[in-house]
């Protein structure tokens, strides 16, 4: 087996559903998410507080062939994603898996409006 093919399974085995809402489509992809990590002024990474509600960015990490692109919303566990960048990386000319930059995306709950909206 080489390695992209291992990459793949494992996404499969271990990884996420996850539901990929496009213009043109609704597809399944395996990956994960998780929140983004973000290098401090030192050269210590240090994790993002996960309670922030507010400029919360996610890493996604998901098979070569998922159809991901930019301004795709992404939906797991009652939580939906946007994306705000995607790539593939690439290892000798060939694609491993797709990375992206997500935002997590809040409804807007009537709660959130004054009485007067």
């Amino acid at each position: 087996m080489n390695i992209s093919s291992s990459i793949t399974k494992s996404f499969r085995e271990y990884g996420n559903k996850i539901t990929a809402l496009s213009k043109d489509n609704v597809s399944t992809i395996y990956g994960f998410i998780q929140p983004l990590n973000y290098k401090a002024h030192s050269n210590i990474y240090e994790s993002t507080n996960i309670s922030a509600r507010d400029n919360m960015y996610y890493l996604l990490v998901a098979e070569k062939d998922s159809a991901v692109d930019s301004n795709d919303k992404l939906i797991l566990d009652n939580s939906t994603y946007e994306v705000i960048k995607c790539q593939s990386y690439m290892y000798q000319n060939k694609c491993m898996y797709k990375w992206a930059i997500l935002k997590l995306c809040y409804p807007i709950l009537e709660d959130d409006f004054s009485g007067n909206s």
